[in-house]
């Protein structure tokens, strides 16, 4: 099965399983915002908790695990603000980007704009690894020390980015 093909019967069975449903007609543009707002809202606390963790000695691994769950969560709700500038919302984390990269990489009756699709894998791509380290350190009574290091640097390096990439998707589309 092609990658379309895989993509197109995860979103299906989304929709099917009511992980994925549709806004009320007329609210996409205050719910984009919204998820944006949150998005946002992670960022600057997951900011400050480096600086202040830094700043008073505390940059332990309780510290880095908090620091990647609001990173994710950042990012996560950029990835909602992309779903619903098309008119969904989710109901779950997996759905998500597999939406967002059928939506905008394959859109349907129009030829996808091939800079805002490679902006969206990059999305998907920086949303899966976030997923994964923080499934690693999150969920573990004693998680790796290099898997809270790569998951904190992860984040560090990439939510403002992946945010910055959304919004200007948005604004491109007139959102």
């Amino acid at each position: 099965m092609g990658e379309l093909e895989t993509l197109g019967r995860k979103f299906r069975e989304a929709v099917t399983e009511g992980n994925l449903v549709r806004f009320e007609e007329g609210t996409e543009y205050t719910m984009t915002h919204g998820y944006m707002r949150t998005a946002l809202e992670n960022l600057h606390c997951m900011k400050d908790e480096v600086i202040l963790s830094r700043e008073r000695d505390e940059w332990t691994i309780a510290h880095k695990k908090w620091v990647i769950t609001k990173g994710y969560y950042a990012m996560f709700h950029a990835a909602l603000s992309l779903l619903a500038n098309r008119g969904l919302k989710s109901k779950d984390h997996e759905s998500v980007p597999v939406a967002i990269e059928l939506l905008y990489c394959y859109p349907e009756k129009r030829k996808p704009d091939t800079t805002i699709s490679n902006q969206v894998l990059d999305i998907v791509s920086l949303l899966n690894q976030t997923r994964g380290a923080r499934g690693k350190v999150s969920y573990q009574i004693y998680p790796d020390k290099r898997d809270v290091d790569e998951g904190v640097d992860l984040v560090i390096n990439n939510a403002e980015k992946v945010i910055e990439t959304a919004r200007d998707i948005i604004t491109k589309e007139g959102g």
